[in-house]
């Protein structure tokens, strides 16, 4: 949560951390379990992003730079699995990818960007369960529309030879709990349990098509090659 210029990471089973960040509205995700990268703007009014250890309260940043134009909050979302951090702020037409590194200098890469005619309200990444690993998805978002309509986009590398590439479905955390809440408040932490994609399964909401939408009923996924 923010408070004033503030950051404040709360972990109830063990402490809290507090990052100091521009004293305008910030957005964060989780890198790893001890980095965070927040989204928002500097004293210039531009987008920035920040990487922060949380090991190392009031040494600063790690890494910062400028993500884009726009008054909007951006909208950041992590990619674990991949590497890849995602950015679309409030009113943006587009959604940009970069590569998270900590070899890469300046730890983020600028890789590509989708653009879209309209603007959009907000944005998110669906959870992986969500993606088709028959059409080579790695990635799935929806986006709420100035136009009160959910449109759905779908991340998908070319792949001409059609084959099954196990590299791109690496195993992700699962809808299932591996611990309890005594033992979590007790400060026990315990690896997730993790579930993977193979080729012929596909998640039930995929196969009804996704017809879901504020306004207008929705639509299939368009298409981010």
């Amino acid at each position: 949560m923010k408070i004033k210029n503030s950051i404040i990471v709360l972990r109830p089973n063990q402490r809290y951390f507090t990052l100091t960040t521009s004293t305008k509205a910030q957005k964060m995700q989780w890198i790893s379990d001890d980095i965070v990268v927040t989204a928002g703007f500097n004293k210039m009014n531009e987008r920035e992003f920040a990487i922060w250890d949380i090991r190392q309260q009031g040494a600063g940043p790690l890494a910062s730079g400028y993500l884009n134009d726009g008054t909007g909050i951006p909208h950041i979302y992590f990619d674990r699995e991949h590497g890849i951090l995602y950015n679309s702020g409030r009113g943006d037409g587009s959604i940009q990818f970069f590569q998270y590194s900590e070899t890469i200098p300046g730890m983020v890469a600028f890789l590509g960007k989708f653009s879209h005619g309209q603007a959009c309200k907000s944005f998110c990444l669906l959870p992986k369960q969500s993606l088709d690993p028959n059409k080579h998805e790695v990635g799935r978002s929806a986006r709420y529309l100035a136009d009160n309509t959910l449109d759905y986009i779908a991340f998908r590398l070319p792949n001409r030879t059609g084959v099954f590439q196990e590299d791109l479905y690496p195993p992700f955390a699962a809808n299932e709990s591996s611990n309890d809440i005594a033992s979590w408040m007790a400060g026990n932490d315990k690896p997730v349990k993790t579930m993977q994609l193979r080729p012929g399964e596909e998640n039930a909401a995929l196969q009804r098509k996704q017809t879901f939408g504020a306004k207008t009923g929705g639509q299939a996924a368009n298409d981010a090659n």
